[in-house]
């Protein structure tokens, strides 16, 4: 009986190492059934390491523009203050008790978020009723436009054949007593009472004959007209019934932060009563106030730097969205809107609503560098290629260009100007110099790029968007 082989330990090459052992005795005893399962586990789990060879995953995309140099305005700093793009003051609709508040002061809201419940057990007992005269109303529109049944309308053409023959029975007896009272045969008493009944009969056949003919026709179009007047008389009615209900949960106009909070549950509110005060702080607005010497030089729709104390250093890329043309006296500046995308900042562990806070509050002071002074040659880049949000930014160059292929490298750079959508750049560590002009950098898909990591550079203009690829293009 040949030896067998058991496994004892990895090796480099194949996942592991066999020795020889000598044959048992009895070829069915179980060690060497033992042994040959251990085998098979072995090698099924040595198998199943090995990576396929297509399980590297394929580099990310990511679009580039190069570093050029250009004549971009020197900055000029101003102190700004930030404020909400917008502000509300939320008031309660209706007159009512707030029977539930749903958010504390300084609490994320969505648009449409509930603020206040107001109680509405009154209005729902309104509705009940006004919808039950709405069916009401709109089972009598459809009888109208059904008109009569089959049967009132035999009923009737049964009712006129009787008048009929009546009136033919009294037309034949008035004629026989009238022939009577010419031979002296009848009185004169028998001859008028014969002649009421001739008229009656008559009159009897008509109004059947009208009766039938009414049912046949059907109510008259005015009628239908009415009833549909009054439906939708009632339908408006229940929609402003149900309206005061929706209304009387007090919801947030915009996405924003509570602020204030002017009632709490139980309180009695007015319409027009504040409930509530909320601000938004994505977009944020920076109230730069510049002076008259330079207002002139100011560009609405520019780039610029904004960077505040109380983040850390951290800078963001803002716009210069209008000018105010009134100048605040006695200084003579003129305040200048800069918008700027704010960030959110979470905590962990906690209600996103509540722990989630932007980085930029209103109030905050911020420095803004406009544009405005004089032309100087520096090295820029398209805005998209900053990393912004840390405390120093950033852009990944890409080098060893194969073809379509490359390696990122991260370097730390400071914002030193901007000018329409190019910003100019310089280094931010002393002594490690810019890339040279002419160098790729990633604009899309830069922002979980790696030291080293490779990349597919995706061809000019694949999105359409050639101030995006080129900053060159304007």
């Amino acid at each position: 009986m040949p030896s067998r082989a058991v496994p004892t330990k990895l090796s480099p090459k194949n996942g592991f190492s066999v020795r020889l052992l000598p044959p048992p005795t009895d070829p069915s005893s179980p060690s060497r059934l033992a042994a040959c399962c251990l085998l098979c586990l072995c090698v099924a789990a040595d198998v199943a390491a090995q990576p396929p060879a297509d399980e590297e995953a394929a580099p990310p995309p990511v679009e580039v523009a190069r570093l050029v140099d250009d004549e971009v305005a020197e900055n000029v700093q101003f102190v700004g203050v930030a404020e909400p793009s917008r502000r509300s003051t939320v008031g309660s609709p209706l007159d009512g008790r707030v029977l539930g508040w749903e958010v504390d002061a300084g609490q994320r809201v969505k648009e449409g978020d509930v603020l206040a419940r107001l109680r509405t057990r009154a209005l729902e007992l309104q509705l009940a009723a006004a919808k039950a005269e709405l069916t009401s109303r709109r089972a009598a529109l459809e009888e109208l436009k059904a008109g009569a049944r089959p049967g009132e309308i035999a009923a009737a053409r049964a009712s006129e054949a009787a008048a009929k023959a009546a009136a033919e029975f009294a037309e034949t007896n008035f004629q026989r007593t009238e022939r009577l009272m010419r031979q002296s045969g009848a009185s004169k008493l028998e001859y008028d009472q014969a002649r009421r009944q001739r008229d009656e009969s008559k009159q009897v056949l008509i109004n059947a004959q009208s009766t039938t003919q009414l049912l046949v026709d059907g109510p008259r179009s005015e009628r239908i007209v009415a009833a549909e007047a009054l439906v939708e008389l009632q339908q408006q009615t229940v929609a402003g019934i149900e309206d005061r209900i929706e209304r009387s949960q007090i919801r947030a106009p915009f996405d924003g932060v509570v602020v204030a909070e002017f009632t709490e549950a139980g309180n009695w509110l007015s319409a027009g009563d504040p409930v509530a005060e909320i601000i938004a702080l994505n977009p944020v607005e920076i109230r730069v106030f510049v002076p008259e010497r330079y207002i002139n030089r100011v560009r609405v729709g520019e780039s610029c730097e904004v960077t505040l104390r109380a983040t850390a250093g951290a800078s963001w890329i803002g716009r210069v969205r209008y000018i105010v043309p009134q100048a605040e006296q006695p200084a003579r500046t003129f305040p200048v809107i800069v918008e700027v995308e704010n960030t959110l900042m979470s905590a962990s562990g906690a209600d996103e609503n509540v722990a989630a806070r932007y980085a930029i509050s209103a109030g905050m002071l911020a420095s803004v560098n406009l544009p405005i002074g004089e032309a100087v040659r520096k090295r820029v880049v398209h805005k998209d290629a900053l990393r912004l949000g840390g405390a120093t930014p950033s852009i990944v160059v890409i080098e060893n260009v194969k073809e379509n292929n490359g390696t990122a490298r991260r370097i730390p750079v400071r914002v030193d100007g901007t000018s329409g959508n190019r910003v100019a750049i310089v280094a931010a560590v002393s002594g490690q110099p810019l890339p040279s002009s002419g160098t790729l950098v990633a604009t899309r898909g830069n922002e979980s790029l790696t030291d080293g990591q490779k990349v597919e550079i995706l061809p000019a203009g694949e999105t359409g968007d050639e101030t995006q690829l080129n900053p060159d293009v304007q």
